[in-house]
């Protein structure tokens, strides 16, 4: 239903979830890497670990600020819960 283009540099490791057929599935990731060796390998596996984690967006400015307030709010509470300083909690 969806694509896009997109150019990479190096090597494009990809990783479908739920695969239905080849090539297609519920969930896809692509992951670029820069480097030597056989990084096919440790692509998929992060490719595999994105998929796994539901990420709301794909950089931090494409997050929604309210969301990222709220789960600060939430973060802050556990650990001044946990006896941390306060200085310590705001970081």
């Amino acid at each position: 239903r969806r694509s896009a283009k997109l150019t990479a540099a190096g090597r494009v490791a990809s990783y479908i979830h739920n695969a239905a057929a080849p090539g297609m599935g519920k969930v896809g990731v692509l992951v670029a890497l820069e480097g030597a060796g056989d990084l096919e390998d440790a692509g998929r596996k992060v490719a595999m670990h994105i998929a796994s984690m539901k990420p709301l967006a794909a950089t931090t400015d494409e997050l929604d600020p309210a969301v990222v307030e709220k789960e600060r709010q939430i973060l802050t509470a556990q650990a001044a819960e946990s006896g941390k300083p306060a200085n310590v909690v705001e970081k």
